[in-house]
């Protein structure tokens, strides 16, 4: 801020004059800044009107200073609005009162605001505080001394008065609690003309209509006003049907698509009565006026605000021909508004004239100065066509007998916009004409805008025949004087229609202002306030508490060309004794009541619909965003646990009612009649699903509408109750900060509600939050709780847990949360569904059919051909208390380890059968020297393994019903169900290895939790290598998976599009030679990833057996790859062995997509490596 601001001290004598928005000069008296209020003109001190002084020292007092009570522990506080029309070259004369106790300042407005700064204790606290300020001409700025000389005019053309409230109740608008005021917290504060044009009114109705309101305090009669003016406003919404659009349509297309004149629109009958039509009015005469700004807007298709062509409010003329009076309503106001915009100091307008007119112009020129370079001779006028954009320009329309509109210049003017044509060209080679027109400038006669404007609604009263402007004219407007109007239309429109086109204009641009507009806030202040008071619980283990509750269902989009509000954004709630606040203090507390208190904008509160606005458009149209319609959500924080809470309201005018509907009618909604006033785990991990239920099929929630109070309802009903436990139970245990002895803290994001909505896939950061909208299954739910770091600790602390050991203590901690019971009524128990089984122990399937000491996890760990024959290596799990295996095999079926034809001891826990013939099918069996033999196991090395398809759902009798995928019987080879997801999804079976190739022995930990280097394909015998997602600060390596391959490098290049890591090195190299896919193999088999030196690039078919067909996700950005990620958790894409005919090109195959394609062999891609699994010597 470029202005000074007042900080007022006891030590200092300060000049200070009685408050009054008399003209300068005319005798001081009592302020009149609230005549009809009758409140006192009383200090702070008790001294009456006169000289300031510091807070006297009363009779009896001991000569000690006295200050006021002050609401709060605040000593200052700051007030800034906004100084509309201003430059920032401006210097105003500004001038604050409190009562009578006032201060006049100059101050530039560089920032296009005024800001002052109140010492509180020498300020009257029970006064109305006004502000009012004009522009200083130049050489009152420069003679003028800050804080003294200033002097505000209140006749200047610049001159704006405002009223705010007592200096007690604005303190308690401070919402935020930072000792500044501005025109989010309290707009009235703005200095302009939709202000001012609500305080004339005002007072006008409160001596008038309302003048039984005329004694309460100041904010009480203010909102009552706005309540009065939004009750009138209900019944002046026109909604047109599809065959009166057609007819605007038709009307303005037979006129050559020029906007002019009226149109008489017939009302049907449900219009009439929507607008509260006298049923006396013949039919015949139920008709409406629409004036040209109207149909221009009605017309002209909008696709950011579709509705716009779909509806329009009654104008107070248009009002008056329905009723037949002056019916006070908010678009009463508007219209006082663009009156006081008239009359206020404008800017030149300059108009721009290029293309045919411009041609039109020179040929004028062209007449006085033949055969000449530069014109030198200018005489007469200039006079050209214009089309609908200059007029958009000037704000006016065309003309009424439907010929184009001229403009005609003076030869001065064709002068100066030709030599500025003339230098234009000179320094950048083209221009076109630009005009300083002089704007439509009405004069005040000498008159505040408030007097004007009383005057002016008096007469309204009395004559509403006439438009606003046209009163201004015949009542204020001495009859010597005429308004300014555009000379240069005047030989082509009348005077008078040039002032009722900008009137409506002027008035239309009010009415349609987007959120950018720098009267909007003032506009929606005209609003009435509704207020609810709610009374909710949490849980009440979170001991240091804050709330606040949020508005808007989406963020609000950069390209939104600002047709909706800011979002997302905190709203005002109202503490027992008035206090404003975002956030609500709730420390030692497990319950909380307050006040939400909203602006009615546009009346939506009598007319309910969340959604879109047009129920008949496509899923992209313009939803409600208006305070009363759009989504109000809790948002609760523990500041000790970090756990953060959230509850789906609504929309206020639903709820808002629900208290009469269902409650007990005692003005308070309560949480027991209304369940998301539990703000608990259960209500967050419904308002999560919530959220990913409204995502676009593509991940976006740029087209995210209000829900309806049934819609979410209905929604909630069907969300499946294990994700909704899971995820309020990861949200129980991080307030419990404690697991089976270990310490506990998921927060791995900016907050905990981030790590909530990871577990969704969603990521609020990004255009695109999520990949689909499609529930994640309880599978993959507990998968991402087991792949976060702090319960993969847990994990690794307790060796005899595992995941449904963790799962069953979660879930049974949401019994716990008074807050969360009423989703578990009597006799469900949280947690019910969960299935506990040992570490490494049977399923229940199993139970019965495998031995308590029998040797498990007989697989395929290598397979091939050498000159013995085909080969292949069986590897099984370690059975406690062994210390030596026999592998036993033949061709015919066997019960015992001592009946097979074919023995092979060994102390390891894989061995390797050489000499198989090709078309034979082998029996192989293992035992230990401590339990009973493995179930039986069959191999052929013809038989090549396809894998399932994950798909299990499909038409009756397909492939999807059957396969391991769908089978949960007993798999005796492993102890489990075949389709159990513990080592692989459904039917797979992975084993993960380390770095020289041995099973982890927790195959239940996350790769988050505990890398691993490869992963066993245990029915197929191959290993596939998986990658390192490195961190920023970590060292290159060639595991990493951003690393790109050649297949064959172009001849002499020596850079290309991707890096690798050089073998051995932390070097990152773009050497096409270097970073090829042999030499990435070479050092593979170098450095024997996991124990191997026969890694390879895999075929389409071996590929193919690793994805994951059950959850298509095909179309959208940043979509995970359709493989089992807690095997595979950073696969993209890869390099395929297949190459085309001419060995130019290879496959690719898209993880994501189920894509393949040929691609340039000297093209760089992702790589992942596959080897034929183990080979051992015996």
């Amino acid at each position: 801020m470029l202005f000074r601001q007042l900080v007022l001290s006891a030590a200092i004598v300060l000049v200070i004059s009685g408050c009054s928005d008399r003209p300068s000069g005319s005798a001081p008296t009592t302020p009149d800044v609230d005549n009809d209020s009758g409140s006192s003109t009383t200090s702070d001190s008790g001294t009456s009107t006169g000289t300031p002084v510091p807070p006297s020292t009363q009779p009896g007092s001991g000569g000690n200073i006295t200050p006021p009570i002050l609401p709060t522990n605040r000593s200052t506080l700051t007030i800034s609005g906004p100084v509309a029309g201003s430059q920032e070259t401006d210097t105003y004369a500004f001038k604050v009162c409190s009562g009578q106790v006032c201060e006049q300042w100059q101050s530039t407005v560089a920032e296009g605001r005024f800001e002052y700064t109140f010492q509180l204790s020498q300020w009257p606290l029970d006064q109305i505080v006004t502000v009012e300020g004009s522009k200083l001409v130049s050489a009152s700025a420069n003679s003028a001394r800050a804080f003294s000389n200033a002097s505000v005019d209140a006749q200047s053309a610049s001159y704006f008065h405002t009223e705010l409230d007592t200096l007690t109740n604005i303190l308690k608008m401070d919402s935020n609690d930072d000792g500044y005021i501005d025109q989010a917290e309290l707009p009235t504060i703005s200095l302009d003309p939709v202000t001012i044009a609500f305080n004339t009114v005002a007072k006008h109705l409160l001596k008038s209509e309302l003048s039984h309101y005329g004694n309460l305090p100041y904010a009480e009669k203010s909102e009552a006003v706005r309540r009065y003016l939004s009750d009138n406003s209900k019944s002046t919404l026109v909604e047109l049907s599809d065959s009166q659009k057609q007819d605007i349509r038709n009307h303005v297309s037979s006129q050559s698509g020029r906007f002019y004149g009226t149109y008489a629109l017939e009302l049907t009958a449900e219009q009439w009565a929507a607008i509260n039509g006298p049923l006396s009015t013949p039919q015949e005469q139920r008709v409406i006026e629409l004036n040209t700004a109207q149909l221009r807007t009605l017309f002209i298709r909008d696709s950011n605000r579709p509705t716009t062509n779909n509806q329009f409010n009654l104008s107070v003329a248009q009002t008056y021909a329905v009723h037949g009076k002056l019916i006070y309503n908010q678009r009463l106001v508007i219209e006082l508004a663009v009156l006081y915009q008239m009359l206020s100091k404008q800017s030149d307008i300059k108009l721009t004239i290029g293309g045919e007119q411009k041609t039109a112009l020179n040929e004028q020129i062209a007449l006085l100065n033949p055969d000449q370079q530069q014109a030198t001779q200018f005489a007469g006028s200039y006079s050209i066509e214009i089309e609908s954009d200059t007029l958009d320009m000037l704000g006016v329309f065309d003309r009424t007998n439907g010929e184009k509109a001229r403009l005609s210049f003076s030869a001065e003017q064709m002068r100066n916009a030709y030599q500025a044509y003339q230098q234009g060209v000179e320094d950048n080679g083209y221009a076109d004409y630009v005009f300083t027109i002089k704007p439509m400038q009405w004069s005040r006669a000498g008159l505040s805008l408030e007097q004007i404007g009383t005057k002016i609604l008096a007469k309204a009263k009395t004559t509403p025949s006439y438009t606003l402007w046209q009163h201004y004219e015949k009542e204020i407007l001495p009859t010597n004087e005429k308004p300014i109007i555009y000379n240069e239309l005047e030989n082509s429109i009348s005077a008078q229609l040039q002032k009722s086109y900008r009137y409506q204009w002027r008035v239309n641009e009010l009415v349609m202002a987007n959120y950018n507009h720098p009267l909007k806030s003032s506009i929606l202040a005209i609003a009435p306030e509704r207020q609810l008071k709610i009374s909710g619980r949490f849980p009440k283990e979170l001991e240091q508490v804050s709330l606040s509750i949020i508005l808007g269902s989406r963020r609000i989009s950069d390209y939104d060309s600002s047709r909706y509000p800011r979002r997302h954004q905190p709203v005002n709630l109202i503490t027992n004794n008035g206090q404003r606040q975002h956030r609500l203090d709730l420390s030692g507390e497990s319950s909380f009541i307050t006040t939400i208190a909203l602006r009615d904008i546009d009346n939506f509160y009598s007319r309910c619909a969340p959604g879109t606005l047009d129920k008949n458009a496509y899923e992209y149209t313009e939803y409600t965003a208006d305070e009363m319609q759009d989504t109000l959500t809790i948002h609760l924080r523990d500041e000790k646990t970090g756990v953060e809470l959230r509850s789906v309201l609504g929309s206020f005018c639903e709820i808002a009612k629900l208290d009469t509907l269902q409650g007990n009618s005692n003005n308070i909604l309560e949480y027991d009649e209304f369940e998301r006033l539990n703000v608990g785990y259960v209500s967050t991990a419904r308002a999560a699903m919530l959220l990913k239920s409204i995502v676009s099929r593509t991940g976006s929630l740029a087209y995210a509408l209000p829900q309806t109070n049934e819609q979410i309802i209905e929604k909630y009903s069907q969300m499946p109750r294990k994700q909704v436990e899971l995820l309020a139970a990861f949200l129980a245990l991080q307030a419990k900060g404690k697991l089976f002895s270990s310490l506990v803290d998921l927060s791995e994001r900016a907050d905990l509600y981030d790590d909530l909505l990871a577990l969704l896939n969603i990521d609020l950061s990004k255009y695109r939050v999520s990949d689909n909208n499609a529930y994640p299954s309880a599978e993959t739910l507990l998968n991402r709780i087991a792949s976060t770091s702090a319960i993969g600790q847990v994990l690794i602390e307790n060796i005899d847990v595992n995941i449904s050991h963790i799962t069953q203590a979660m879930t049974a901690l949401l019994a716990e949360s008074e807050a969360d019971q009423y989703y578990f009524p009597s006799g469900v128990r949280p947690g019910g569904w969960v299935t506990v089984y040992p570490v490494n122990g049977l399923d229940a399937s199993c139970q019965s059919l495998v031995d308590e000491n029998q040797l498990l996890g007989l697989r395929i760990e290598g397979r091939g051909e050498d000159s013995l024959g085909h080969w292949v290596t069986i590897g099984w799990d370690s059975q406690p208390g062994a210390s030596s295996y026999t592998l036993a095999w033949g061709e015919e079926s066997f019960s015992q380890v001592a009946y097979a034809p074919n023995v092979l001891p060994t102390e390891k826990q894989r061995a390797t059968i050489t000499g198989l013939d090709l078309d034979k099918q082998y029996y192989l069996r293992v035992q230990s020297n401590v339990g009973s033999a493995s179930a039986q196991m069959t191999y052929s090395p013809r038989r090549i393994h396809i894998a399932d398809s994950r798909i299990t759902k499909g038409l009756a009798g397909d492939d999807s019903t059957r396969g391991r995928d769908n089978s949960f019987a007993c798999d005796p080879l492993t102890g489990k169900a075949e389709n159990n997801s513990e080592d692989g999804l459904l039917g797979a079976r992975y084993v993960k290895l380390d770095q020289q190739g041995k099973p982890l022995a927790r195959q239940d930990l996350s790769y988050n939790t505990q890398p691993f280097a490869c992963v066993l394909n245990a029915h197929s015998g191959l290993v596939w290598e998986i990658k390192y997602r490195r961190k920023e600060d970590d060292p290159y390596s060639v595991y990493d998976s951003d690393n790109q391959f050649l297949i064959k490098p172009v001849e002499d290049a020596t850079i290309f599009s991707g890096t690798c890591t050089e073998h051995g090195t932390d070097k990152v190299s773009t050497d096409p030679n270097q970073c090829t896919v042999s030499n990435q193999i070479d050092w593979y088999n170098q450095e024997k990833r996991c124990g191997l030196s026969n890694w390879r690039l895999p075929t389409l078919q071996e590929s193919v057996s690793i994805l994951n067909f059950g959850n298509l996700r095909t179309f959208g950005r940043n979509l995970p790859a359709n493989v089992d990620s807690q095997y595979f958790p950073h696969l993209q894409t890869m390099w395929l062995a297949e190459k085309s005919l001419d060995s130019t090109h290879n496959l690719v195959l898209n993880a994501v997509n189920f894509g393949t394609y040929y691609k340039s062999a000297g093209l760089s891609n992702s790589l992942v490596l596959v080897s034929d699994g183990f080979y051992i010597k015996q």
